[in-house]
């Protein structure tokens, strides 16, 4: 899905935030929660607020702030027509971001962590430790791949 990854997440992050804004305006902070509630991993401010800024300047979203002078963004007529014409490609983004906050919940978000310590952590593990990591990690590949190929 995903050829140049990074203008791939980006555009898929700005069709994101378009779709969230389509139904009622809201602030910076609850466009980033949402994002990354929707992506299953924290967006960060660094993403969200520059990409706000872009998607202003652009003229998809409009800016205004409210009694409390906290800024919110709302959709225009311009951010509708962009977002109408890229439906087939929010709904791929919104196909994708499910099946991996399916696939999260699986454990897969676990395994990156463990497998992530256990690299970090790999020059200081004996080799008892090293051999028993790598008969879990080959029996659960092994596993896994009987499973997705035999569905059993």
């Amino acid at each position: 899905m995903f050829e140049d990854k990074d203008l791939k997440i980006k555009e898929a992050i700005k069709l994101m935030l378009l779709n969230c804004i389509k139904e009622r305006k809201m602030h910076g902070y609850a466009l980033m929660k949402k994002i990354s509630e929707e992506r299953g991993k924290k967006t960060s401010t660094g993403v969200i607020y520059p990409m706000l800024a872009e998607l202003e300047e652009d003229g998809l979203i409009k800016s205004e702030k409210d009694k409390q002078n906290k800024k919110f963004y709302k959709l225009t007529i311009k951010g509708l027509r962009y977002l109408n014409r890229r439906k087939e490609k929010l709904k791929e983004i919104t196909e994708h971001m499910n099946k991996i906050r399916e696939f999260e919940k699986m454990g897969a978000g676990q395994l990156r962590d463990a497998l992530r310590t256990a690299f970090i952590k790999f020059d200081i593990l004996n080799e008892k430790q090293k051999k028993r990591i790598s008969k879990i990690l080959k029996n659960a590949s092994k596993e896994i791949r009987y499973i997705v190929e035999f569905g059993e």
